[in-house]
Order: structure tokens, then sequence, then C-alpha cells
């Protein structure tokens, strides 16, 4: 089983959750705002997917614009970027 970290509400997120159930993935849904993994956990889902630390971040979400991410993301270190994910997800 699978874990399957999701925003709830998030429209992207319910259309992935429906694709693993059609096809089958057994998944644990967990609310990424009232679960929000720990910077381990999220170095284990980078190691384990292979996927680009920035690909994590909601660049459309509030957070992100009010802090200015845009701007900042290619001066953040990947250890700075596990920190802002790892405090709100």
């Amino acid at each position: 089983m699978i874990k399957f970290y999701q925003y709830p509400n998030c429209t992207t997120c319910k259309k992935a959750a429906k694709f693993l159930q059609d096809y089958g993935v057994s998944f644990e849904p967990i609310d990424i705002v009232q679960h929000t993994p720990t910077k381990n956990e999220f170095k284990e889902i980078l190691e384990a997917t292979d996927i680009d630390i920035n690909k994590l971040f909601n660049t459309h979400g509030a957070k992100y614009r009010e802090l200015g991410l845009k701007d900042k993301m290619n001066d953040l270190t990947d250890d700075e970027k596990l920190d802002l994910l790892s405090t709100n997800g």
C-alpha cells in the first residue's frame, strides 16, 4: 500500500485518487494539511521517487505566493526547501 498525500478538496488530487482506484492500486489517503510529512519523510519520498524537489511545491498556493517563492526557489538549498515543505505541506 502506498501513502497518498493530498489536499482533500483539490480536484487534481481527486483525479489522481480515482486513477489509483480505477487501476486497483491500494493506497492510504493522507490529508497533507492535517498530517504534513516531516523533513525526513520528504527526504524518503524524494529518494524513493527520484522526483525533482521543486515539483512538491504548490505553485498556485497562497503560501507560495505569500513567501515569494517563485523568485527565491533557485537560491534555496534542498535542505531549505525541505524545511519549508515540512512546516507547510
